[in-house]
């Protein structure tokens, strides 16, 4: 089967989806909680976005300074550690993490904890998350002019933020320059 021809058939499995999800919108007659994701509200159709059938939509940014220690902390505690042993380093680890997504984070944190231990460090170290934090390049970087655009027909279209805004922290930009990348 031809590429094309693969592609023919998963855009009729979606628009068959999407019609299923609109008949049953419409059609459903008790109280239903629906919660969906997208990356790209431009990618929906019209016809779902329509007032009436979608209540509120909601907009995920980069996490900030507060939401980010808050990652790091959880994602910290899931791997047997005490977040207060990096109370000292923990603005360290805020600020080179500002372009990070929460998944990213944890990918972040999983991938010093591993090069800690091939180090034979005895726990994790700053110089482990920094040096790890130098090979991530983060989908703010590679998806800059998404985001950025995602970002204005958010505020255009006066969506909800998802999470809390604390005032006074600045929700970070995509980079302007690519991090440095090592090859090991």
């Amino acid at each position: 089967m031809k590429a094309g021809a693969n592609q023919q058939k998963a855009h009729e499995v979606t628009e068959r989806v999407f019609g299923e999800l609109l008949n049953f919108m419409q059609d459903r007659q008790a109280d239903v909680f629906l919660v969906a994701t997208c990356n790209s509200l431009d990618s929906l159709p019209p016809e779902l976005l329509r007032s009436g059938r979608i209540d509120s939509i909601f907009w995920v940014d980069l996490p900030d300074e507060i939401q980010r220690e808050e990652i790091i902390k959880i994602h910290l505690k899931r791997r047997g550690r005490k977040p207060g042993m990096f109370d000292s380093v923990m603005p360290q680890l805020i600020k080179v993490s500002d372009t990070f997504t929460g998944a990213e984070i944890e990918v972040w944190l999983q991938e010093s904890l591993i090069r800690a231990f091939n180090a034979g460090h005895k726990d994790v170290q700053l110089e482990d998350f920094l040096a790890t934090a130098d090979e991530i390049t983060p989908i703010a970087q590679l998806m800059k002019t998404d985001i950025e655009t995602s970002r204005a027909a958010a505020k255009a279209r006066g969506t909800k933020q998802a999470s809390k805004v604390h005032e006074g922290v600045k929700v970070p930009a995509a980079p302007t320059a690519p991090r440095k990348i090592k090859m090991i």
